[in-house]
């Protein structure tokens, strides 16, 4: 191994400056990788769940409350004076905090209305949706995100402590009737409607309605409703017959939360594009790193090979070197962008960064064979002028 040492030292005597560089490259691309990654992840993810819940459908607006201590009365006040084909969906709530911890973090619940479990379709990796089930008195069904599914158990039931400014406001059972594919749900609270990642969020049936009203977020006798587009109306003629029902700030729930998330459906192909780009940037980036090195470097490397240096130690000497110089440069970028996400509370795709090591790896691996194998055929060509270093 010491020898090893010592000839990558020789081999890399020169040219210091420039592998470090190539190091600094590396940095740069495999963060560049992360970020278009990320957000393709969260693009798709997004579009999947505005399609999932009918978002081209649904509006949200505010309506004044006359009587803030009666708001389901309110509401069905509303829902009356409604013209047909306008559906009142729900009033925005917050989430539910409970007496729940997993992994360092406090379970919450999101109550959904009858209304939102039959708008809301959310994708399912294990069990059924909500309408599929019979509600048992007593009993709340209940989907979980799939982050909990190591400490809550399909099928079964579970007492928990709905909680309200530190206080238990009730105690209720849910039962897990199945786990949600990706935890990106819509959430309507305030006026803060966005598509947030709840990693650890159940959904529960409120199918009689009787926690939801603890959670509508009323402000100075302002609620936050989600409508539905039942007519098919064109979004002018629809804002303005709710406008003229007194509902203020009327607005799509889709263009809202791509508004927030300043994205565009078109976003998620120029990120892909971005991706096509770099991959055969970064290829010919060290491409030519590798070549330019092998023909300044043509009588030195005859030097080895005439000395009698052996295929396998050099082989082995370069595949080190690469490892050094591919993998460092990626672990220190990986450790930088889990830090990022940690700070920033991103979702850190650990699958990615795998791919990104393997990758580093393969790219090592053929870069050491590609020396070797054309290191080795260089000769010295006695018939040229001036005596060059040659390669077959």
């Amino acid at each position: 191994m010491r020898k090893k040492y010592e000839f990558i030292k020789l081999f890399i005597k020169n040219s210091e400056k420039k592998y470090l560089l190539l190091g600094f490259e590396l940095v740069v691309f495999c963060f560049l990788f992360h970020i278009v990654f990320y957000n393709v992840n969260e693009i798709k993810h997004l579009k999947q769940t505005l399609e999932s819940i009918g978002s081209s459908e649904l509006y949200r607006a505010d309506y004044n409350l006359e009587n803030v201590n009666n708001i389901n009365d309110e509401l069905n006040k509303l829902e009356e004076m409604l013209p047909q084909g306008i559906q009142l969906l729900a009033p925005s709530k917050g989430v539910a905090f409970t007496n729940q911890y997993y992994d360092y973090r406090q379970v919450t619940a999101s109550f959904l209305t009858p209304n939102e479990v039959q708008q809301y379709r959310y994708n399912l990796s294990k069990g059924e949706y909500f309408d599929k089930q019979q509600v048992q008195e007593g009993i709340y069904p209940a989907i979980i995100p799939e982050e909990l599914s190591g400490h809550y158990k399909l099928g079964e039931v579970y007492n928990i402590d709905i909680v309200k400014k530190f206080e238990t406001i009730k105690s209720i059972k849910i039962e897990v009737i199945g786990s949600r594919k990706n935890n990106y749900i819509l959430d309507t609270a305030y006026a803060s409607t966005n598509i947030f990642n709840r990693e650890a969020t159940i959904l529960v049936f409120d199918k009689f309605n009787e926690m939801s009203p603890f959670f509508y977020t009323e402000y100075k006798g302002d609620l936050s409703i989600t409508l539905k587009n039942k007519g098919a109306y064109s979004e002018n003629l629809f804002i303005s017959m709710l406008e003229d029902y007194g509902l203020r700030n009327v607005e799509s729930i889709e263009d809202r939360v791509l508004k927030i998330n300043r994205l565009t459906y078109k976003d998620m192909y120029i990120y892909v594009m971005l991706l096509i780009v770099i991959v055969p940037l970064v290829i010919f980036s060290f491409a030519s790193f590798h070549y330019l090195e092998f023909q300044n470097r043509k009588r030195e490397y005859f030097i080895y090979v005439s000395t009698g240096l052996a295929s396998g130690f050099f082989f082995q000497s370069i595949l080190l070197l690469n490892i050094v110089v591919f993998i460092i440069p990626i672990i220190l970028q990986e450790l930088i962008w889990f830090l990022i996400c940690e700070i920033r509370d991103l979702t850190f795709y650990g699958l990615h960064s795998l791919l990104i090591l393997l990758m580093g790896i393969l790219a090592a691996t053929i870069a050491s064979l590609f020396n070797t194998y054309f290191i080795n055929k260089i000769k010295y060509d006695d018939k040229m002028l001036h005596k060059e270093i040659s390669c077959e």
